[in-house]
C-alpha cells in the first residue's frame, strides 16, 4: 500500500534520487529491519520514532531551540547553540515565550570548534542546515566529530512545504562557492532574496530590510532544497571531499526530509 512516503534504504536507490526503482510503504525499513508504521505520525513524532532506533550513546544536537529531538532515556544529548538562552530569546523574540533549550555548549554549529575529533556517537541537526551559510563545511565538521560508525541525523524542510516556496533552489555550484570562496561572497544576496521572496518586500524596502537582517546576523534560511536536491548535494559533497559518510536512510514525510548518514 502506498502512503505517499518515499524511502532510501541502504543499497537501494529510489525515485527520490531520480531513478526508476521505488520503495513505498507504511513501514520504514533500515537494513531490512522494520521501524514500524509512521504514516499516521506527525513530523515531530516521526523524527522521534526513527531516532529511537538509530541514536545510541552520547552526542550533540545543534540549534534545538524550542523543539529538541525526543530521544530514548538512555541517550545523552549535549545541546549546542551560538548563544545562551537569554540571548536566543532576544534574537528570536517570536520564540521568547516558548521553552527554548538552554545550550550546554556555546559554539558555532557549523564549525564545532570546541568539539574534539571523533568524540561523538551522533550529531543531530534538525531544521538547522538550511540556516548554515556554508552547508558543505558544516557537514565536514559534523563528520569530523563523529566516532567511526557514528550517526549524522539531519532533518531538512522541503521548499514546497515552507515559506521558501517562491525561492529558487540552491545549486551545488553555489554551495561549492560558499565553501571554497567563503560565505561572505553571497551573504548580502541571500538576505535580499529572503526580503523579496519570503517577506515580499520591494525596492528600497527590500534593500533596507536586507541590511537590517545582515547587521543583526539574523539566522534566515540561507539555502533552499527539495528532498531530492538535498540528497544530490550531500552525495556530491561526500564524493568531492572524500567524506567517510554513507546514506543509511532517507524518509520524506510531512514536508520534510529525514536523512540519516553513518560514518565509516
Amino acid at each position: 500500500m502506498k502512503t505517499g512516503l518515499d524511502f532510501v534504504l541502504q543499497g537501494i536507490r529510489t525515485r527520490l534520487l531520480g531513478t526508476k526503482k521505488s520503495v513505498s510503504g507504511s513501514a520504514v525499513r533500515h537494513r531490512e529491519r522494520s521501524f514500524g508504521d509512521v504514516s499516521d505520525l506527525d513530523e515531530v513524532a516521526a523524527r522521534a520514532h526513527v531516532a529511537s532506533y538509530l541514536l545510541h550513546g552520547s552526542g550533540l544536537e545543534i540549534g534545538a531551540l524550542h523543539r529538541p529531538l525526543a530521544v530514548s532515556p538512555s541517550v545523552q544529548v549535549c545541546y549546542v547553540d551560538r548563544q545562551n538562552k537569554a540571548d536566543l530569546c532576544k534574537h528570536y523574540p517570536e520564540l521568547a515565550s516558548l521553552p527554548i533549550v538552554e545550550p550546554d555548549i556555546i559554539d558555532d554549529g557549523e564549525t564545532l570548534s570546541r568539539i574534539s575529533d571523533q568524540s561523538q556517537d551522533f550529531v543531530i541537526a534538525s531544521h538547522f542546515i538550511e540556516h548554515c551559510e556554508d552547508p558543505i563545511g558544516a557537514i565536514k565538521s559534523w563528520c569530523r566529530v563523529l566516532r567511526p560508525k557514528g550517526v549524522l541525523f539531519v532533518v531538512v524542510p522541503d521548499r514546497a512545504a515552507y515559506f521558501d516556496r517562491d525561492r529558487p533552489l540552491t545549486s551545488i555550484e553555489h554551495l561549492v562557492q560558499d565553501h571554497e570562496l567563503g560565505s561572505h561572497v553571497s551573504r548580502k544576496a541571500h538576505y535580499l532574496e529572503f526580503a523579496e521572496l519570503v517577506n515580499k518586500q520591494n525596492g528600497r524596502e527590500a534593500y533596507a530590510q536586507a541590511a537590517d537582517l545582515d547587521s543583526s546576523s539574523y539566522s534566515i534560511h540561507f539555502h533552499v532544497w527539495t528532498a531530492e536536491s538535498f540528497l544530490e548535494m550531500t552525495g556530491f559533497a561526500i564524493r568531492k571531499y572524500g567524506l567517510p559518510l554513507r546514506l543509511s536512510l532517507a524518509l520524506h514525510h510531512h514536508g520534510e526530509l529525514i536523512a540519516v548518514f553513518r560514518k565509516d
